[in-house]
């Protein structure tokens, strides 16, 4: 049986190398996917790359950064009402659930599904119209706007389209979810 690594930010943790037992995560963003700087900050967070209050939700699951998300919503329809576990993942630009709920989900925004690429898609002049998406974590409701949940897609010599930030989840039936940095 192999062993488990700890995560990076679990050995500072633990050889007390970390003024507070924080990271964050920045993911500056703008028409194209390579704008930036991002930045990632270990020990302490960086009050100059945020607004507002911030949020803490207790890590469920340490090696797959799972958290208790307690809904999602659009328009009338509210998922995970209930409760259920979310996934952090970095590595993704979308935010990954149940086919059905993807499905219903991009039906309000008007995204279609496109069969090639397995994305939804919608056209880049619809982003203002598009309804607000509410996403509750640790008590706190986050509201998503058009701008929020779109993935802007360049392509050579074509005109720029856009993905919906919403992707089924694929594989799994069960009531799980992916949140990604869009």
């Amino acid at each position: 049986m192999g062993s488990r690594l700890p995560s990076p930010f679990l050995v500072m943790r633990e050889q007390n190398m970390l003024t507070e037992p924080v990271f964050t995560l920045d993911f500056t963003r703008g028409p194209n996917l390579l704008d930036g700087p991002g930045e990632i900050t270990f020990g302490k967070i960086n009050p100059d790359r945020y607004k507002g209050d911030i949020t803490y939700v207790p890590v469920i699951d340490h090696d797959l950064w799972r958290i208790q998300m307690d809904s999602i919503g659009v328009a009338e329809a509210k998922f995970c009402s209930r409760g259920c576990q979310t996934t952090v993942d970095t590595s993704t630009a979308f935010i990954k659930g149940p086919r059905s709920d993807i499905r219903y989900i991009n039906d309000q925004i008007g995204a279609t599904y496109n069969i090639l690429t397995g994305r939804y898609d919608i056209l880049c002049s619809n982003v203002d119209n598009m309804p607000t998406i509410s996403i509750t974590l640790g008590g706190r409701t986050f509201q998503l706007k058009g701008e929020d949940y779109i993935v802007y897609n360049n392509v050579p010599l074509g005109l720029p389209f856009c993905s919906s930030g919403f992707m089924n989840l694929p594989g799994q039936d069960i009531r799980d979810n992916i949140d990604g940095k869009i």
